[in-house]
């Protein structure tokens, strides 16, 4: 799958103007790092004015300020294309998988804090597995492993930066 997020993003934003990454998740939890993580290393390597990096180990996208920051984008931005980073609870089969959708994404589902989030593109590492209840999923989120939060991570920003030719 990881091949996919540089094929994918290669053929939808050569031609696209303004190309915003939002990097999802909290660097207070391991498991919700994934986001800022892959923000910080994409920040570290991207200076184009056409590319813009929101969400990093000092400002972290969650349910409380994603609404603010979307309509920052769409004022900010003519015709964003949007590309949503987040981590994901998921089946233990999906544990260490890159995940990527043309569409959308639903941000706190395993913690029941639901927020839809409009975007062109969403990746999703799944960081941990996914249980019945809340208190298992937010156990699951804070006791996941660095080292596959950080293996992801690099992944999904190499093959962003592969697709971007930076």
């Amino acid at each position: 799958m990881q091949n996919n997020i540089e094929k994918v993003l290669k053929n939808r934003l050569n031609n696209k103007q303004n190309k915003v990454f939002l990097c999802i998740g909290s660097s207070l939890c391991v498991g919700d790092s994934l986001g800022p993580r892959v923000g910080e290393i994409l920040s570290a390597n991207i200076n184009s004015k056409t590319v813009k990096i929101i969400g990093n180990n000092k400002l972290n996208i969650n349910n409380q300020n994603i609404s603010y920051i979307t309509k920052f984008v769409t004022k900010k931005f003519i015709d964003p294309y949007i590309v949503l980073i987040d981590s994901a609870l998921a089946s233990r089969e999906l544990l260490g998988k890159i995940i990527v959708n043309k569409n959308n994404m639903i941000i706190g589902r395993a913690i029941e804090n639901e927020s839809l989030v409009k975007g062109d593109i969403s990746i999703k590492g799944v960081v941990a597995e996914k249980n019945d209840s809340r208190i298992n999923n937010m156990r699951n989120l804070n006791n996941t492993s660095k080292e596959i939060v950080e293996k992801l991570s690099y992944e999904i920003a190499i093959q962003i930066l592969n697709s971007l030719q930076v």
